[in-house]
Order: C-alpha cells, then structure tokens, then sequence
C-alpha cells in the first residue's frame, strides 16, 4: 500500500509541475491517475477540484472538493473553496455568464463580449469566458481579435483541445500560417463553427451551472413548503434520530471497512464475494465505489453489479433504481445491454409487461447486434 501511495505521490508532483507550466489538460490527467491509485488523498482532491474550476467545471470541483472534506474534515482548504462558490461575487459571474449566453442566442455578440470582460475582470483564470469571447468575434467576423483571445485561454491551459481546434479553424479564416501548438491528437474537421462550437459551449456552460442553480431554487422551495408545526416535528424528529443513526452507524462501519481500499481493490474484492455468492458483501463493495468512487469505468460497473446483486436479494425496487442509473448514465461502457436485458425481464416477471417491452424494444434498436436478442425477447416483443 505505501508504494502505491509513493506512485500516486509522484503522479501528484507531475500535475503541479504541469500546473505551473499552464497545462491544465496535462495536470487533470495526472491527477486522474493519482487518484485512480489512492483515492483518499484531499490534497490531490483539492488540486483536481482547483483545475476543474480553472476550466468551469464547477460541478465537477464541488464534487471534489466535497470528497477531500469527506477524507479529511479538518484544516482542510476544500472548505473555503467551497465558500467561492456560495458567495456572492460567483453568484455575479454565473448571472452574467447566463445573460451572456442568452445574448448570443439572440446574435448579440457585442453586449456578450461586453458581459464576458466584466467576467474576466472579476476573475482573470477562468478558462471559458476568454474562449467564448473568441468566438463571438469569429461570428462578427474579427478574426484578429477572436485569435488573440483564444490565445489568452491557451495561456491559461497550453494544450486545451478545443481551442486548438478553434484556433486552427480561425487561422484558415485568416489566411495566415497556422502555429503549431503541441498537441497528440489529430484535429476534426470543423463543418460549421457558426452552428457547431458557439451552440455547443453554450449548452456545455448551462449544464455546468444548472445543478448548482436548481439546488438552490429547491432549497428555498422546501423551506416555505415544509413548515410543519412544533409538535409534529418533535414527533418526527425523534422517529427520525432513531433511523438516522442506525443508518449513520451502518454507513460509518462501510466507510471504516473501506477507508483504507482504492476503487480498483474494493471492485475486485466484491467480484470474489459474488462469484462465491456472497451476494450482501458484494452488495456493501459495489454501492460503496457506485457512490463514491471517483474511476468512472469502476463506478459504472459497481453500479450494474449493485442492481444485479439487488435482483438476486428480491429487493426489486433498488434493482430497478440501479439498473435505470446505469441505463441513463452509461450508455457506451460494458454492460448496456446486460442491463437492458436483466432490466427488461426482471419488468416482465413482475407483469410490467408494457414497460418491459419498451425496454427489450429499446435493446433491439440500440444494440441490434447484441447476445440478448433472443427467443425470449423477440418472443415478448411480438406478443
């Protein structure tokens, strides 16, 4: 275990390395595989939190920085981080992002770009305002002026794909000999930036912020609508503790049992519970990287396992619950039709059978060339 904690340390420094060189894409890299060594460092936690946020990512740093404080809850930076993005001057920057958007959606490049300075004058390391402001001038036809700001964003991140992309793109605009910026992978042909790149990064910017946004919306929407009296509450409150706590002390008994585990030794570790068909061990294993794992292809898979191993306890409605995260979420990894097949027949043993055929039929069309489309399947899509 310490020389995989050595590994990560040494992945660790490369990202900062990278981080005072500008390259922000190269140290997220590193920091992956950091963490894919030995989760539970909240200093790494924090650096991945910090470039996520470098790049508007916010959801994506509220995320770690929320785990470092999990992993260490004391004189911990993730938690005046966190106060960034409650505080006033960020709920400033994301209303003027959202009407920046909104006037490019209207082609009123000029008042957005104004909107996005005003951005970059209250916080100059952020990635995407320099980015969009570069394309704004594209769509006005002021190619220096949109080079010149996707220049400013490689500054801030050197090898950033997207905006060598756009770079390249905005350089045939001029005319002009292409700089070359290193980069390892090849560039896409761009069919239409006018209706590719600016419609995308506005959509990529409003999934971005809508979480943080909508949390706050129903916040104070439960507040005005669950205004119980005193009495009720106490009552409630009581039966609540009661449940709480056994819930928190069967919670902590995972985490101890884990604390000390990467995903990858926890995923295998539950694959050998339930090819010995200890199921409830495997369970705790899989839900446990599911919830809190930070490898997608880990959490991807412990989710699959996690409603496969509720299937085998008849707990149906969790099954379903993990097989509808799967389905929605992972759509590309290993396990799409396993998940479409298990999900639809485990519907039609219970005799949902108009729901499982919405699913066997989204099987077929998705997946035409898949294992599962067998006689069960073609025979409950034809009946």
């Amino acid at each position: 275990m310490d020389r995989v904690i050595e590994i990560s340390g040494i992945y660790y420094n490369n990202a900062l390395k990278f981080i005072h060189e500008n390259n922000i894409s190269k140290a997220v890299i590193y920091i992956k595989k950091s963490l894919k060594l030995y989760s539970k460092d909240f200093e790494v936690l924090n650096l991945m939190g910090i470039c996520q946020y470098i790049l508007c990512d916010f959801d994506k740093a509220y995320f770690y920085w929320n785990k470092s404080i999990e992993c260490n809850d004391k004189d911990n930076r993730a938690k005046d981080y966190l106060k960034i993005l409650k505080s006033r001057k960020f709920n400033r920057v994301i209303r003027l992002y959202n009407e920046a958007l909104e006037e490019i959606k209207n082609f009123q490049y000029k008042e957005a770009i104004e909107k996005l300075n005003k951005i970059i004058h209250e916080e100059k390391n952020l990635l995407e305002p320099y980015i969009i402001i570069g394309l704004c001038y594209y769509m006005l036809g002021k190619y220096n002026s949109s080079k010149k700001y996707i220049e400013f964003a490689l500054k801030i991140d050197k090898e950033n794909e997207k905006c060598l992309l756009y770079l390249r793109e905005i350089n045939d605009k001029r005319n002009v000999k292409i700089i070359k910026y290193k980069s390892n992978k090849n560039y896409k042909v761009v069919v239409s930036i006018s209706t590719f790149l600016l419609i995308t990064l506005s959509g990529a910017f409003y999934k971005n912020h809508s979480s943080y946004i909508k949390i706050k919306n129903d916040l104070a929407e439960y507040q005005q609508k669950y205004n119980i009296n005193n009495i009720q509450f106490q009552l409630i409150k009581s039966k609540y503790n009661k449940l709480n706590n056994g819930i928190l002390k069967e919670q902590q008994q995972i985490k101890d049992k884990f604390n000390e585990k990467n995903d990858n030794e926890i995923f295998n570790e539950s694959i050998l519970y339930y090819k010995k068909k200890n199921i409830k061990l495997a369970l705790e294993g899989f839900i446990y990287v599911s919830d809190k794992g930070l490898d997608e292809s880990l959490v991807a898979e412990s989710t699959y396992f996690s409603a496969v191993c509720y299937e085998k306890l008849m707990q149906l409605n969790k099954s379903e619950e993990f097989y509808c995260k799967y389905i929605n979420r992972y759509k590309n990894k290993n396990y799409y039709d396993d998940a479409l097949y298990n999900y639809g027949i485990m519907l039609y043993r219970q005799g949902k059978k108009d729901k499982a055929k919405d699913i066997l039929y989204l099987l077929q069309k998705e997946v035409p060339n898949s294992i599962f489309i067998n006689k069960t399947v073609k025979m409950i899509l034809k009946n």
